[in-house]
């Protein structure tokens, strides 16, 4: 699992990185990956998602979410760079055994904000890159560490809600740009111990795209049963 320097600095970089585009970019881009939502709207949604869980850091419990902000490219970057300045302002007071609420499973600690917040954040950068017309890239080891939270947190999360249904037959999504890296999809999501009858192979990356919605899975190398990864990837598995 990467360290908490590794989530902070992945974090301060992508939030630079939109901050540009911010600057240079049209704001009324559509989003690809985000039916009716322009680049602006992105930018209100992610700003808003830093600054509920800097409150959430604050307050231990979740509040509600206001996803709108300015509308002129110099005062939205800024709103923005401040709402994630503030946030891992906070991330890097507390430690990261703190508990505090999360909507993940045990233990629920100030370290599931840190990855959470640099996972976020980089999907968020690739749609952003993508409303410009620009090929955006995320480190394997964050996409590797990506999948994982989808496996243990996302697909647990939506089973419980009956959102989507527990696989019987547990799917290993093996990344293959980091070696021996495996993530099971199995049972209810809280099982991994579930038996794997199904690989699904390819770039870090593009599994983690893949998993989120943002690529197609066609073109991914499947070995198994692949009416069971049709099924899971039309399935809601993160929202």
């Amino acid at each position: 699992m990467p360290t908490r320097e590794q989530y902070h600095q992945w974090l301060t970089d992508d939030v630079l990185t939109i901050a540009a585009l911010i600057e240079t970019g049209d704001l009324d881009a559509p989003v690809p990956a985000c039916p009716g939502w322009t680049f602006r709207d992105l930018i209100w949604h992610l700003g808003a998602v830093h600054r509920w869980a800097r409150e959430v850091l604050i307050t231990g419990t979740p509040g509600d979410r206001d996803e709108s902000g300015p509308n002129e490219a110099a005062e939205l970057r800024d709103w923005f760079q401040t709402g994630a300045a503030e946030l891992l302002a906070r991330l890097t007071s507390l430690d990261a055994a703190t508990p505090t609420w999360t909507f993940g499973p045990p233990p629920r600690t100030v370290g599931f904000w840190d990855r959470r917040q640099a996972q976020e954040t980089a999907v968020h950068r690739w749609d952003a890159q993508a409303s410009q017309g620009i090929a955006g890239w995320i480190d394997p080891e964050l996409a590797g560490d990506g999948i994982d939270e989808v496996a243990t947190v996302f697909f647990a999360r939506e089973v419980k809600r009956g959102r989507a249904e527990p696989l019987a037959a547990g799917v290993a999504f093996e990344p293959s740009d980091l070696i021996g890296a495996r993530y099971v999809i199995a049972g209810d999501g809280a099982d991994p111990a579930t038996a794997v009858t199904t690989r699904v192979r390819g770039p870090a990356e593009a599994l983690l795209l893949a998993l989120w919605k943002r690529r197609d899975y066609s073109d991914l190398q499947i070995e198994g049963n692949s009416v069971a990864v049709a099924a899971l990837f039309d399935s809601v598995i993160t929202s």
